[in-house]
């Protein structure tokens, strides 16, 4: 059957409002990690993304009533406060929403059509624009004192292991409600998982790739580019099999930004190069549509004699 006979149940309103409740515990974990000011970088970003939705709504001549009822630009903010560093500077902020909303959402026709991730291409600009200030993350704060006895998660990777873990909960959140296909997270983290053990050497031990393949998952901002940003379907891969590669090209970028790039997170870089390569993956494994290759009836069936 045709795609546009199918429907799922489930508005785009409900979807956005899924994706946001998910995104909640994570914001709370960043916010206790970084002693809230990550909280101040999404309220500021909220601010201002609302301005500049309300000035492109009033440029397009777009429906006030919509407005309130589009989470897309709150999602947007949320996301780029959650991808830059605490305290970044406001202008920062300013640059990258009226990038994410005017250029990219906006300029390309609104949600749904744009065919690159608003948050991601702001996060690149800014990252290339300004490394200094853009890529300045300070290191997380320990959930407990020095003089803690028990299990110890004081250091700073330990920190970005529970925010991955938390961030996962809300990954699976969304797979529970449907909001997301499973395609694309698995394929992010399963090539993400393989690189350490394609490209190991030799003197490399069991033990050291297993503990490679563990720290690209939980470390950085992995689970929330993998069930979070890269999910997102006007910028995806649609086809089920195209998913799985285009989950695996952002993993397998992902991996070597990491390894070689200028940038202290690749995510924005491999998730941009993923919504580049998304139409070339839907044209390689694209479904046949309703009744292309099949020949009429009448052209092959004989007429019954009367």
């Amino acid at each position: 059957m045709n795609s546009v006979l199918l429907h799922s149940n489930r508005s785009t309103h409900q979807q956005q409002r899924q994706l946001l409740l998910a995104l909640l515990p994570v914001v709370v974990c960043s916010a206790w990690l970084f002693a809230y000011q990550s909280l101040i970088n999404i309220l500021l970003c909220a601010v201002f993304g609302i301005g500049f939705e309300a000035i492109a709504r009033l440029l397009r001549g777009l429906p006030g009533r919509e407005f309130h009822r589009d989470q897309d630009t709150l999602i947007i903010a949320v996301l780029l406060g959650l991808c830059l560093p605490p305290l970044v500077p406001w202008w920062h902020l300013v640059l990258g929403m009226g990038m994410a909303v005017l250029l990219i959402k906006h300029a390309y026709g609104g949600n749904g059509q744009h065919p690159f991730h608003p948050a991601m291409a702001a996060t690149l600009l800014l990252g290339l624009s300004f490394p200094d200030t853009a890529q300045d993350w300070p290191v997380p704060m320990p959930f407990f004192e020095s003089g803690y006895t028990g299990f110890q998660l004081a250091s700073q990777y330990s920190a970005w292991y529970w925010l991955n873990l938390v961030t996962l909960l809300g990954g699976v959140y969304l797979l529970y409600k449907r909001s997301i296909v499973w395609q694309i997270p698995v394929g992010v983290l399963l090539s993400l998982a393989l690189m350490p053990w394609l490209i190991a050497d030799s003197a490399a031990t069991t033990s050291s790739l297993y503990y490679a393949s563990l720290n690209q998952l939980l470390s950085g901002q992995t689970m929330l580019a993998a069930f979070f940003i890269a999910t997102q379907a006007s910028s995806a891969a649609s086809t089920r099999t195209g998913q799985l590669l285009y989950g695996a090209i952002i993993g397998a970028a992902l991996f070597f930004l990491r390894k070689s790039g200028a940038m202290v997170e690749g995510i924005a870089g491999a998730i941009i190069l993923g919504n580049f390569l998304a139409p070339l993956v839907d044209h390689i494994f694209r479904s046949a549509r309703y009744g292309q290759g099949r020949k009429l009836l009448s052209a092959h069936t004989a007429e019954p004699e009367r």
